[in-house]
């Protein structure tokens, strides 16, 4: 991206996702009954119905036989069903795919415990250890720091230690400590410090005195100085459902080398709501993958939600913090146990909403889910009586954007939603940017 001096110091560029109609929650049991697509198998189980999972995944198993996905489902129905040699049968079929190793041990941990439990899973455990399930993630880059997520089997105390990239003495110019922790499903950060802008570093992850071979060798860029003119590239885009054959689309995005990747919403298609064990399946099978991996260690991710990964295709959340009882306590917790984010929403209120600086340029990421109301609906949970028209955005986000906007010292402001916006007389699923 080149910036330019004679552009206005006000120019605000809007990325715009696809525009979606407006709709409460409503993506129930009922209707998934009549879901073939195999990654809601695992609602099935959670429900109780782990007969209709197996016949189900069975005949999905006839119509595409590589999936490993589909055996995961199985092996997991089975070893609810106490069948650990089935369950067995398919961890094998699955493994023999490709599936990651590390995807059985993230979990969902109680689906597995039948699995875990077993000779064999425990002596193939002994003879292929795994500490490292995910990551490392970078995040949070600014002009001389750094954020790195990851996600272990046990928790653990880690170290991240940065070199100059290509410095063969592998002199260690800074390092930290970070602890992963059940409390935040075995996730943990370490913050590195005192680099140097716009400069390219490599690093290591030491766990258990033990250093993790990641490969290929991860490297980063820190950003230029705040304010300056520089040229960089980001890559932005969203509606990325998990599809095993496309998963390369992240080996592409690296080969560009961007200096940040903004995931505008759609990342995982989880569409529950309420049920947590099915949603970190959904976050486990893409942050398992190798490919997602490679980009995720070298390039600063920032994500934030639209409606298939908060609450079920054209959700709506509602004005309040804590209602719909999954908002908060679910949805919301679960998403900062699988981001690095800058930030998580400002005065106390929860959401996705953060801004990231780089150079001239600052990026303001928007949260279109978490307090947007409906004018429509007849439930009074998602309306806001004390506001004058429906909001996409609520009254503290938009206060934080036209604040922020306001004080931004960068010469371009870059608006980042996940829905369309109009300048005026919006419908309610638009941003309002004469009233809202």
């Amino acid at each position: 991206m080149k910036t330019k001096a004679s552009i206005s110091n006000y120019l605000v560029i809007v990325f715009l996702m696809i525009a979606f109609s407006n709709s409460t929650y409503s993506q129930v049991l009922s209707e998934r009954k009549l879901i073939s697509d195999y990654k809601y198998f695992i609602c099935d189980i959670i429900d109780g119905d782990i007969n209709r999972a197996i016949q189900m995944s069975l005949n999905e198993l006839k119509k595409d036989s590589a999936n490993a996905d589909i055996d995961y489902t199985l092996c997991i129905s089975y070893a609810q069903k106490k069948d650990t040699n089935k369950s067995i049968q398919y961890f094998k079929s699955a493994l023999k795919k490709g599936l990651p190793f590390e995807q059985f041990l993230a979990g969902p941990r109680q689906l597995l415990k039948p699995l875990y439990s077993t000779y064999y899973f425990q002596e193939y455990l002994l003879k292929n250890p795994v500490e490292l399930l995910q990551g490392p993630m970078l995040g949070v880059v600014t002009s001389k720091s750094a954020k790195f997520w990851i996600r272990t089997y046990n928790e653990v105390s880690f170290e991240i230690r940065v070199f100059k990239n290509n410095d063969k003495s592998r002199k260690i110019v800074s390092s930290s400590i970070g602890i992963t922790s059940v409390n935040n499903d075995y996730t943990g950060i370490a913050t590195v410090i005192g680099l140097n802008p716009d400069m390219a570093y490599s690093y290591q992850l030491i766990i258990n005195n033990k250093i993790v071979d990641i490969k290929p060798q991860p490297v980063f860029r820190t950003y230029p100085v705040e304010f300056s003119k520089n040229n960089f590239q980001v890559v932005f885009g969203g509606g990325s459902s998990f599809n095993p054959k496309y998963e390369t689309m992240w080996d592409t995005i690296l080969s560009h080398k961007p200096l940040a990747f903004l995931s505008l919403g759609d990342f995982t298609y989880f569409n529950i709501a309420d049920v947590p064990d099915h949603q970190k399946y959904i976050y486990y099978r893409r942050e398992s993958r190798s490919e997602f991996r490679r980009l995720a260690a070298s390039t600063p991710m920032y994500f934030i939600y639209d409606d298939h990964d908060f609450g079920g295709n054209d959700c709506i959340g509602g004005p309040e913090i804590d209602m719909p009882a999954w908002k908060n306590n679910v949805v919301f917790k679960i998403f900062t146990e699988n981001t690095v984010n800058p930030s998580y929403g400002s005065d106390n209120h929860p959401g996705c909403w953060h801004k990231i600086l780089i150079g001239d340029v600052e990026f303001f990421m928007l949260d279109g889910r978490y307090y947007r109301t409906d004018p429509k609906s007849k439930d009074s949970l998602y309306i806001d009586k004390n506001a004058k028209y429906p909001s996409m955005l609520g009254s503290s986000q938009k206060k934080w954007l036209f604040d922020a906007v306001k004080k931004s010292k960068a010469l371009f402001k870059i608006i980042v939603s996940p829905v369309h916006g109009r300048m005026v007389q919006s419908q309610a699923n638009c941003i309002r940017l004469t009233e809202d």
